[in-house]
């Protein structure tokens, strides 16, 4: 009877020791996707500033030329000024999009990475909780089926013994 009730009391400690060790590895897991969302923030919000200023080199370059166009053109005036003015402001907010689209990466990322930091807490507290419930269901069974005389006066095991 005291080698089923050691058993017994042994399989218990093997369930919540490896329930333990699976709220671990996920919060790991959890934690790990957490760094890799950080990473790609910080990538993502530098290539958007480096993209932006090659953007804004190559506006200057094309606006550039079409101030030389229209000078050598001999455009001036009203219709000259306009279409240039138009195609500065165009492509300024090709710049200011690439911009805003950055952020907006960076900021995915980074709640990204704050929801699974919170998940990696939850899974830890939820693997504790339920190895709580395990050490707590076993250490019942144990008194109920296995002690000398059990929760109900005599084994609920030896009840059993001519079924």
């Amino acid at each position: 009877m005291w080698a089923s009730m050691a058993l017994m009391g042994v399989a218990t400690a093997a369930e919540v020791a490896s329930t333990i060790q699976q709220g671990k590895a996920q919060e790991r897991a959890y934690n790990l996707q957490a760094d890799i969302d950080e990473q790609n923030a910080e990538r993502s919000a530098k290539e958007a500033s480096l993209n932006e200023d090659t953007l804004r080199r190559q506006n200057r370059q094309k606006l550039a030329k079409i101030a030389g166009a229209q000078s050598e053109a001999g455009l001036s005036g009203g219709t000259a000024t306009g279409s240039y003015l138009q195609s500065a402001m165009n492509a300024e907010q090709d710049a200011l999009n690439l911009r805003y689209q950055g952020l907006s990466a960076w900021q995915n990322y980074k709640n990204n990475a704050a929801y699974n930091r919170a998940y990696a807490k939850i899974s830890r507290k939820n693997a504790l909780t339920s190895a709580y419930t395990q050490g707590l269901t076993g250490a019942a069974q144990i008194l109920a089926f296995g002690g000398p005389k059990g929760a109900f006066g005599q084994t609920i095991a030896s009840k059993f013994k001519g079924a």
